[in-house]
């Protein structure tokens, strides 16, 4: 009997406690506090569970909605989780449900995440009409902007943003990007500067890189290669870094450091990710630096890398074929490649095995050099300017009419303008209007055997 009554007891308290729980479980404000203890301690399957029941009583309330999509994103399940988190988009957007602020920033950062930036653009319209004021959403705006390339749109938004709240100093960073990518320098500068000041992390490591970028296009390399150097230090991706030093120096004539920045580039770990004009642009400039220093053979490299990928780019195809036909020639090779000291000493050689006698003599700028010197067999002994340059490719007319004026400027009788490469047709048409003559191909090599070279 006793064993009898303690059975009945227990069934009693078991009855009364169930009906307990069930009439606890029954009611949705604790369903809800329930699913969010489920929520909060991962146990996502009891989420699941607990938010179809609310959603079984409520087909409007759109929170279970919204928490059965976190949950099974978080159970590996994104396509059943677009399923819930569309219909509160979908709603939403119909005005047919109101929801809460917080519940759209959510959904927001959830759809960035799942890269589906339509939605991701439509719930934050949505948080924009909520709270039109609101300086984090008009920035959220301006990123999916921006990561879109509709970089006016993103500059109208992050401009927005800083009026709202001038401390928001990562819409500086994305205004300044936008604007570089609209070409719009000038005012990409100061709110570059700004981001350089204020923010820290890796997210600004690309700052100093764009500032050497926009120096760079100014023409102040000293600037540019300061900040090129700096966004190395900080991480920012190898091979763009070394590659903006090598621009920055080779500007700056020191031909030797800019190779070696942009060796460093090509042996940089993250150079296989390069790709397009930036690379092209690489090897064409490594090889027109080889080139200065008379190593035909590794500019010859770089061209013919180039030639593969890019067979178009810029002269390269003709620097190719001029190159080849110098390699051909014995005399011509050996002329080209020689020291840039012994360059000069043959330069002299061949200027007076010409019959002239040697005035003054310098270096230009495009790495050629000019002699001004008296044709001595000439009765008048008339005065002469004679450039003598290692072209890799057709002397153009730019480069011609730039030696007429010189010519005119400086009250010269003659010119004389000698390549290793050939004349464009444009250029022998502007010499035959000038009293200039051009030698190259088989009359360089003539004078060249003439002095014994």
């Amino acid at each position: 009997m006793i064993i009898l009554g303690v059975i009945l007891i227990f069934l009693v308290v078991l009855t009364f406690t169930g009906g307990i729980f069930f009439m606890y479980m029954k009611n949705p404000a604790n369903l809800v506090k329930s699913g969010m203890a489920a929520v909060k301690s991962g146990n996502w399957n009891q989420a699941i569970k607990i938010y179809n029941s609310l959603l079984e009583k409520d087909t409007q309330d759109p929170e279970p909605y919204f928490y059965l999509g976190v949950s099974y994103i978080a159970k590996g399940l994104p396509d059943t989780a677009k399923k819930y988190l569309d219909h509160i988009l979908d709603k939403a957007l119909n005005n047919t449900i109101i929801t809460d602020y917080m519940v759209y920033s959510r959904l927001a950062e959830i759809y960035s995440k799942k890269n589906d930036l339509d939605n991701a653009l439509k719930t934050l319209f949505l948080m924009k009409t909520i709270k039109p004021q609101d300086a984090e959403t008009l920035f959220k705006l301006g990123v999916i902007y921006f990561d879109r390339e509709l970089y006016e749109k993103a500059i109208e938004n992050f401009t927005e943003c800083l009026n709202i709240d001038r401390a928001y100093h990562k819409a500086d960073l994305y205004l300044g990007l936008s604007n570089f990518h609209k070409l719009k320098y000038k005012e990409a500068l100061p709110h570059l500067l700004l981001a350089q000041e204020k923010l820290s992390g890796p997210e600004t490591s690309k700052v100093p890189f764009y500032l050497g970028l926009i120096y760079a296009k100014s023409g102040n390399n000293k600037d540019a290669l300061k900040y090129f150097q700096t966004a190395l230090k900080e991480g920012f991706s190898q091979w763009q870094c070394y590659k903006g030093i090598g621009d920055a120096l080779m500007q700056q004539a020191e031909n030797q450091k800019a190779i070696e920045a942009y060796n460093s580039a090509i042996a940089a770990a993250d150079f296989k990710d390069a790709k397009g004009d930036d690379i092209a642009d690489l090897r064409y400039n490594l090889g027109s630096l080889y080139s200065r220093s008379g190593n035909i053979k590794s500019a010859f490299i770089h061209w013919k890398e180039l030639a593969v990928t890019n067979p178009n780019y810029k002269d390269v195809a003709e620097k190719i074929k001029i190159f080849s036909e110098i390699n051909k020639e014995d005399i011509l090779s050996r002329f080209y490649s020689m020291p840039g000291a012994q360059f000069k000493e043959v330069c002299k050689n061949l200027v007076l095995g010409m019959g002239h006698e040697i005035r003054n003599i310098a270096m230009t700028p495009r790495d050629t050099i000019q002699i001004y010197s008296i044709y001595k067999e000439n009765k008048q002994k008339m005065d002469a300017l004679i450039e003598i340059g290692r072209f890799s490719s057709e002397v153009g007319e730019l480069v011609m009419r730039d030696f007429a004026e010189k010519i005119v400027l400086d009250r010269i009788y003659k010119g004389i303008f000698i390549t290793t490469s050939s004349f464009s047709k444009q250029a022998i048409a502007l010499a035959g209007t000038r009293t200039i003559d051009l030698i190259y191909g088989d009359e360089l090599k003539k004078l060249l055997k003439k002095i014994n070279f």
